[in-house]
């Protein structure tokens, strides 16, 4: 790694710890030319999974979409972006365990759901009643009893 403050090649880790359930390495490195000290983080790469979305088009899975509907289900209710970004954490390394390359987006929001069901219902049903194309009082009788 290069040292962003002199840019030499030779620098020593000084301190190495596991984060976030042991997704991301934190690292405290040390330049051994101008004696700099920055920390560096690695994290699983997800790039390699595809989202096949319902009209069949492709894209890169994306943590931030993850977050964003998330963050829009939960609305003005007070659930911290620590919470959202540790659940969006949990959602994508259940997709890796899947051991797939693919995965559908109702896939990811089925997940979404059962995230928001356990920590804020009323997030869940609004969640749902986007994802589940809530169009009537029947439909949303359906969503209201899946929280059940």
């Amino acid at each position: 790694m290069r040292c962003p403050f002199c840019q030499s090649l030779n620098v020593s880790v000084a301190d190495t710890r596991s984060r976030d359930d042991g997704t991301v390495i934190w690292r405290r490195r040390l330049c051994l030319s101008c004696g700099g000290r920055f920390s560096s983080r690695e994290k699983i790469d997800f790039s390699y999974l595809t989202v096949v979305k319902s009209d069949g088009k492709k894209e890169p899975l994306s943590r931030e979409k993850i977050v964003q509907a998330m963050i829009k289900s939960v609305g003005k209710k007070h659930l911290s972006e620590v919470k959202i970004g540790t659940l969006a954490d949990e959602i994508l390394s259940e997709i890796h365990k899947l051991g797939k390359r693919r995965i559908k987006s109702a896939e990811i929001g089925n997940l979404i759901l059962v995230k928001l069901k356990k920590v804020d219902p009323v997030a869940y049903i609004r969640f749902a009643s986007v994802f589940k194309d809530v169009r009537d009082t029947k439909d949303f009788k359906k969503v209201l009893e899946g929280l059940n």
